[in-house]
């Protein structure tokens, strides 16, 4: 389950990727709380941040708080943003495949 940030109910995986699509705003964390909670439920977090030197990121954070994937540098807090919700829209369909080195 997700939190949609417009009426602050619960909606399933489905439903975001609709409202998503739809260009709603989907999920906002509001504390530390929710977002332990949403790791103790197995889930795993994309977070944005800042680096030092003003550019932006995402990391994807599995539920155990193990970094498993981090983005190239965005302009934007806003980009980086949109960087990780263009991942995770395409990651549950994607194939894994073997490639030459």
């Amino acid at each position: 389950m997700v939190r949609n940030e417009v009426d602050d109910t619960d909606m399933t995986a489905a439903e975001f990727r609709a409202a998503r699509d739809r260009g709603m705003p989907t999920q906002v964390v509001r504390s530390r709380e929710e977002f332990d909670a949403h790791s103790r439920r197995g889930g795993a977090t994309f977070e944005v941040y800042e680096e030092r030197v003003g550019k932006f990121r995402f990391r994807l954070r599995a539920s155990t708080g193990q970094v498993v994937a981090t983005s190239e540098a965005y302009e934007t807090r806003a980009a980086a943003r949109k960087g990780a919700e263009s991942v995770q829209s395409v990651a549950y369909s994607a194939l894994i495949v073997e490639a030459a080195s």
